[in-house]
């Protein structure tokens, strides 16, 4: 008689899940106090959750990752689109098999990437939505976010020029600088 194979150990990705979720919660609620003028320790909570993030994608079980794309509706849209993208950015870099330091510089920057938006974001607008003094505030928002990471003490020069940078399209046609190919960092 044939010998089946053993059941293989069953994954720990509810408790993963479930600790993704929690971490997107204190992160949501740390970009509110933030945009409540109590700063303090929210680049030190974006370091910790890159770090947290990276680790993460150690994992060979997708289903947390398939899970954490899912939007809490508890969160803020700028913390669900963050928390999206730096896990999208953490798997990138692991396939690619980055050096952790730049890999969570990037997962950084997509966490505060739209800090810029601060309440626009909080009462919920889109780019669609807004009226044409705040499209102008939409579109500048990389340079807003630049400037309130620099207020934060950010020093690191791949997560800041990656915030700068993530509206801009290889063809120029990006903002808020329309740069082109030649005039993007390599990140």
């Amino acid at each position: 008689m044939a010998e089946r194979n053993p059941p293989r150990e069953a994954q720990p990705s509810i408790a993963v899940i479930d600790s993704l979720q929690q971490r997107r919660r204190d992160f949501d609620d740390a970009l509110s106090a933030c945009f409540a003028g109590k700063h303090g320790a929210l680049v030190n909570h974006v370091i910790v959750l890159a770090d947290y993030l990276w680790e993460l994608q150690c994992e060979s079980d997708a289903m947390p990752l398939g899970a954490a794309l899912l939007f809490d509706r508890r969160c803020q849209w700028l913390t669900n689109n963050a928390f999206v993208t730096a896990l999208l950015i953490g798997r990138w870099c692991r396939r690619r098999h980055w050096h952790p330091r730049p890999a969570k510089s990037l997962i950084c920057a997509a966490l505060t990437q739209d800090i810029g938006l601060g309440q626009l974001a909080q009462q919920g607008y889109t780019e669609k939505t807004l009226s044409p003094h705040n499209q102008q505030r939409w579109l500048q928002h990389p340079n807003q976010s630049l400037k309130f990471l620099h207020r934060l003490g950010v020093r690191n020069r791949l997560w800041l020029q990656t915030v700068a940078e993530h509206q801009e399209l290889l063809d120029g046609g990006g903002y808020p600088q329309r740069k082109s190919t030649t005039a993007l960092s390599e990140a």
